[in-house]
């Protein structure tokens, strides 16, 4: 029935909601790994929830059919209208974390790659430096592209919240890309012995930093 077939969805929706706050309050702690495998239960809930929406609008238009063939009172159409419209906006943002929970996975591995490549220079250790920044660029270069999929309408006020905290993340992945590529840069000139160079690099990588400020103002 669509009230099952609703609480069997709401279920799966919560604990879709519970796993990507769970995984992303890992990686503000600073548990990358762990973030990671939560994030993949996240991704693999996904399908589940979607079937399940798909379902429960499949039979909320089996109830709409019923109701408008009888001769119930119109306010109870018009109720089911705006399920219905709940129903597709939900559709809608659970399409938007098909790419959004893989490139929250993509960043959170960049920033690990990140960390480990300025350890690295701060050790001196220019070669493996260079390996992790070229392999954060990698990663934000993932997550952005996956970000780019996300092609939704029509947008709702609610979706249009979604979609601007999209466009952020995808602008702080750029500017970490940037910052990485110029930290590799930066290592490979150091590990050269210019150190001229690299110090150029370095204030390029910190000027890429501190514009990610800006994609949340």
């Amino acid at each position: 029935s669509y009230q099952e077939t609703t609480v069997e969805f709401n279920e799966s929706y919560l604990k879709l909601g519970r796993l990507i706050g769970t995984g992303l309050d890992e990686f503000s702690d600073g548990r990358h790994k762990s973030a990671i495998e939560v994030l993949k239960n996240a991704k693999q809930q996904i399908e589940p929830t979607n079937s399940l929406i798909k379902k429960v609008g499949e039979k909320l238009d089996e109830v709409k059919n019923a109701v408008e063939k009888s001769d119930i009172d119109n306010s109870t159409v018009e109720r089911l209208i705006l399920v219905d419209e709940q129903n597709k906006e939900t559709q809608i943002e659970i399409s938007i974390m098909e790419h959004l929970i893989p490139a929250r996975m993509s960043e959170i591995e960049g920033d690990l790659y990140f960390e480990q490549g300025y350890n690295a220079i701060e050790n001196e250790s220019y070669d493996d430096a260079h390996s992790h920044f070229s392999s954060a660029e990698d990663h934000f270069d993932t997550a952005t592209t996956e970000l780019e999929k996300i092609d939704v309408n029509p947008v709702t006020v609610y979706i249009e919240s979604l979609l601007n905290d999209v466009n952020s993340l995808k602008c702080e992945y750029e500017y970490s890309e940037s910052a990485s590529d110029n930290f590799e840069k930066a290592a490979r000139a150091a590990q050269n012995g210019d150190s001229g160079e690299a110090e150029r690099y370095l204030d390029d990588a910190d000027s890429n930093l501190s514009k990610m400020d800006t994609c949340r103002s």
